[in-house]
């Protein structure tokens, strides 16, 4: 399911950088992290319940530049082994973009934002399949 950068019922969102996979220079990308519903079409699942990640070009876009799954158990936060200059407020992300596990190397612009994103993330594995039951310390 597609979903706009602006749309309602998000569980947080702002501006990350994302290092690129092939142009390794950052780019400043709007995230928008959001519980996705179990969804069935004409008696087939078409969207598995988990929580998604998806960064957009900006702020108003309709389609993102991509979707990254968070699946239980199935992804890690942390702040990077390494810092990069100018991007001193990082984070590593390891989840399931189109069916394979991928590393993303994200940025914050301060570390209270670095901050807010690790611990709300962190804080889905404690919610399981309901985003009713993240923990409140766990919340921005």
């Amino acid at each position: 399911m597609q979903r706009s950068a602006d749309a309602e019922g998000s569980i947080k969102s702002g501006w990350l950088n994302k290092k690129g996979k092939l142009n390794r220079s950052y780019q400043h990308r709007f995230f928008v992290l959001w519980y996705q519903e179990e969804e069935w079409v004409a008696g087939a699942q078409v969207e598995e319940e988990c929580f998604k990640l998806g960064y957009y070009k900006d702020a108003k876009s309709a389609v993102p530049n991509g979707i990254i799954l968070l699946q239980q158990g199935n992804y890690s936060i942390a702040p990077p082994s390494n810092m990069t200059k100018g991007h001193e407020h990082g984070l590593e992300l390891d989840g399931v973009q189109d069916g394979k596990p991928k590393h993303f190397i994200l940025s914050a612009d301060t570390e209270q934002e670095q901050r807010e994103w690790i611990s709300t993330i962190q804080g889905l594995k404690f919610a399981g399949a309901s985003p009713a039951a993240i923990p409140e310390e766990a919340e921005p």
